[in-house]
């Protein structure tokens, strides 16, 4: 994914700086070949690269997030299932 990231940022650049649209379809074309990924989300990851966007899922969640950067992950802390009690009986 890393490695994915960066050629994604290195293309980006290039991407915004065609003035043609023959040369932009190559770029695109390129990212399309290179990374496996749909030709429409390629477009979409070329134009926003670096910029904050709002994304929203079908269930209706929403978040934000900045193209093309590493996501934070939260740790998730889950509920105590037994009291020390039980712990301190159980010996594995």
């Amino acid at each position: 994914m890393d490695q994915k990231r960066v050629l994604s940022g290195k293309l980006a650049e290039r991407y915004r700086g065609c003035k043609s649209r023959k040369d932009r379809s190559r770029i695109l074309d390129e990212l399309v070949q290179l990374s496996g990924c749909d030709r429409h989300y390629a477009a979409w990851v070329l134009r926003n690269f670096g910029k904050r966007r709002v994304v929203s899922h079908p269930t209706g969640d929403v978040g934000k997030l900045v193209v093309g950067r590493k996501n934070k992950r939260h740790k998730v802390v889950g509920l105590r299932k037994y009291d020390e009690v039980v712990e301190k009986e159980v010996v594995f």
